[in-house]
């Protein structure tokens, strides 16, 4: 494959894998909202994305802390399903303010 064909595929890749990210924030959002994920007997968020969904610690941390802050800072969230900000720039404010120029 060619150096033009493999930067395509990975522009799509990239496209895709930032759409599944913001899709999961929307469902473990759904999941912390009603305690869904203790009726799978994990104890919190950040342990069912490690053992459950096989994420990354640093990833499970990332959506924790997005998660958690998901009703008192509406806008961080929709942020990150627009694309404007990434998951882990989402995890790193300490505030949803100055979204713009992330």
């Amino acid at each position: 494959m060619n150096t033009t064909l493999l930067h395509e595929k990975a522009l799509s890749l990239a496209k895709t894998y930032k759409q599944s990210e913001a899709e999961l924030l929307t469902v473990l959002i759904s999941l912390q909202r009603t305690s869904g994920f203790s009726r799978l007997n994990y104890p919190n968020l950040f342990i069912y994305c490690t053992k459950g969904l096989a994420l990354s610690e640093a990833q499970a941390c990332y959506f924790s802390k997005v998660v958690r802050r998901a009703d008192d800072v509406p806008e961080l969230i929709e942020a990150v399903q627009s694309g404007t900000i990434s998951l882990s720039q989402a995890g790193l404010r300490r505030n949803g303010v100055a979204l713009s120029g992330a």
